[in-house]
């Protein structure tokens, strides 16, 4: 996608705010344990457009995530980026 995590205003969501730029080797675990740090696996939240490369791996690990489809999934989904201002 190429709406970033500044234009998106998940700053104000959020204590720290990691994207591709930051993350790119994902989907591998290495890639996501890098970026929890200090933090509980717990308080992370992963949202991502592609399942085997954003939300698989952290879904596997015990991290929150919200896939961004319009496909019917198992896994907590929206539909747009407006969706998860709300659950916020």
């Amino acid at each position: 996608s190429s709406l970033s995590c500044l234009s998106l205003n998940w700053y104000k969501y959020f204590k720290e705010v990691y994207g591709t730029d930051i993350v790119p080797k994902k989907p591998l675990v290495d890639s996501f344990k890098s970026v929890i740090g200090d933090n509980e696996i717990e308080e992370c939240l992963m949202v991502g457009d592609s399942f085997e490369m954003d939300i698989k791996v952290p879904y596997e690990m015990g991290m929150n995530v919200y896939y961004l489809t319009n496909k019917k999934t198992k896994y907590p989904s929206i539909k747009n980026i407006d969706e998860l201002k709300e659950l916020l």
